[in-house]
């Protein structure tokens, strides 16, 4: 007499042919069970109640059972066999995944990779930089209002840095620098054709990258969820910034006057240059404030803005 996990202990399997017309009495199930043909038969019920022991064989190409593969990428067929068994039913697979002797599903996977935001619509997820041009700290959290994430500041079309990073944040430069400003000294003399910023020229953006379109930033505004963030607000304050959707964070650093390079709005608005023109004198921005708006205008190629580089 053998109670389950007792007559489960002799390890029987189905090719175990040797074992064929062994007698117990099943304790448990109050009925006399015989081996045959690779499992148990009980004289009451004429059932199998227990195969007892299945082997399961990976026969896929290594690697296979791991895979990692981008959206709308299709993976590697993965094939388990089993022996012994009819009629099986797989189970536990992750969502998203059946069983591959059958119909292989379809779908569709939202990826976000690195800082972007939403450009044309609501599904055109373009890549920009994580900081500001003139950024010297990279280490620091890119989606986070701190002073290290603050920029340098450029005048339109010129590809040259008017005001750097340190000298941004350095308080005996808020009133600016007079008349100086509008020299050479402090980033160049921007262009006056009728013509966008020329980005093989003038591009102040690393190889990949450029400054966006006024269309492109239009496009961001209307098609991401904006919310202001800080540590601290007002003047001079250098933990502030606008949360686009996700994974874009454009810091508040106000802009420098296109007279005499005053600052003004820092911690209140960011002030984002676009790559397209408005007249011989004036161009287009977006600037992104504390109270949740992105809104865009022209104003003088003077003017000490911030570059948010996007992808090309």
């Amino acid at each position: 007499m053998l109670s389950n996990s007792e007559r489960d202990a002799l390890k029987l399997t189905s090719d175990s042919t040797e074992a064929g017309g062994l007698v117990i009495y099943n304790t448990d199930i109050d009925c006399v069970e015989f081996w045959s043909d690779g499992k148990w038969i009980d004289l009451c019920n004429n059932t199998s109640p227990n195969l007892l022991t299945n082997n399961i064989s990976l026969t896929s190409g290594a690697g296979t059972d791991a895979q990692t593969v981008c959206g709308g990428t299709a993976i590697t067929p993965v094939t388990y066999s089993t022996t012994g068994a009819t009629g099986a039913t797989i189970i536990g697979l992750p969502a998203g995944v059946t069983d591959h002797c059958g119909a292989k599903p379809v779908s569709t996977l939202d990826v976000t990779v690195g800082c972007g935001a939403y450009v044309s619509s609501k599904t055109d997820w373009r890549e920009f930089m994580c900081y500001n041009l003139g950024v010297t700290d990279y280490s620091a959290d890119p989606v986070n209002p701190s002073q290290n994430i603050n920029d340098a500041k450029y005048k339109w079309g010129t590809g040259l840095v008017a005001l750097s990073a340190t000298d941004d944040q350095n308080p005996a430069y808020d009133s600016g620098f007079g008349s100086n400003w509008q020299t050479a000294a402090y980033g160049g003399i921007p262009p006056t054709t009728i013509a966008d910023w020329d980005m093989d020229t003038a591009n102040p953006c690393p190889s990949g990258y450029r400054v966006p379109s006024y269309t492109e930033w239009l496009g961001v505004a209307a098609n991401n969820i904006i919310s202001f963030t800080y540590k601290a607000t007002g003047m001079n304050s250098s933990m502030a910034g606008s949360k686009v959707g996700n994974s874009l964070f454009l810091p508040a650093t106000g802009n420098r006057n296109s007279n005499n390079g005053s600052l003004y709005n820092r911690g209140v608005c960011g002030y984002y240059w676009s790559s397209t023109h408005s007249s011989t004198m004036n161009c287009y921005y977006t600037y992104f404030c504390n109270d949740g708006s992105a809104e865009s205008n022209f104003v003088s190629r003077n003017n000490g803005n911030s570059v948010r580089c996007i992808a090309e």
